[in-house]
């Protein structure tokens, strides 16, 4: 399956979920990540960066992680 990816990311959230319903009744909740990751500087050292990362949920995961999730709780999304 050389077309297919996926993505995992280990991160926390900047905010409360912000949960809104669509003209249709569909639940979407948007939020933003932080997660941190080590590169290397042009010296050749170990430096820690943070990549912000925005995600959107819909229906009933969207409710869901509007009740459980708030600012700083750990998440893992698989894309």
């Amino acid at each position: 399956m050389s077309d297919f990816n996926q993505i995992q990311l280990i991160g926390h959230l900047c905010y409360d979920p912000d949960l809104s319903v669509t003209p249709k009744g569909t639940a979407v909740s948007k939020m933003r990540i932080a997660v941190n990751y080590d590169s290397k500087n042009k010296d050749g050292n170990k430096v820690e960066e943070v990549l912000f990362i925005d995600v959107t949920c819909w229906t009933k995961l969207a409710e869901v992680v509007t009740q459980f999730c708030k600012k700083g709780s750990r998440v893992f999304i698989i894309g």
